[in-house]
């Protein structure tokens, strides 16, 4: 078996507006939070694990993994955060495009086995 491992996974989710254009802006939102909260170097479940945590301090307005770190911006997208929930299926499509084959499959049937938050 293969380490899957995305490299540089910052800068692609940083750069999802440029790698894949014409989403809704939420979804962009969205990768940028992952981005800033994340490693550099992911599996297919470190992105997984990254994804759901930007989903829940987006939704509750609270960072889990520092909390007081980032109050104003998390309080911010909180306001914003039933439309950027309602985009999140398009995160399949920036990583289909910033991860190969296999990272991409693996990321899809984690979140296809996860009841998004709505």
């Amino acid at each position: 078996m293969v380490d899957l491992i995305l490299r540089n996974a910052k800068s692609k989710l940083l750069g999802a507006r440029v790698s894949c254009p014409g989403l809704e802006k939420e979804v962009y939102i969205l990768t940028d939070y992952m981005a800033l909260i994340s490693t550099d170097f992911l599996s297919p479940k470190g992105l997984f694990h990254y994804y759901q945590v930007a989903c829940f301090e987006i939704c509750n307005a609270y960072s889990k993994t520092n909390p007081g770190r980032y109050k104003e911006l998390l309080k911010k997208l909180n306001k914003k955060s039933k439309a950027i929930m309602s985009k999140q299926d398009d995160v399949l499509k920036i990583v289909e495009i910033i991860a190969d084959k296999e990272f991409s499959e693996e990321f899809k049937t984690l979140y296809n086995s996860y009841r998004p938050i709505n």
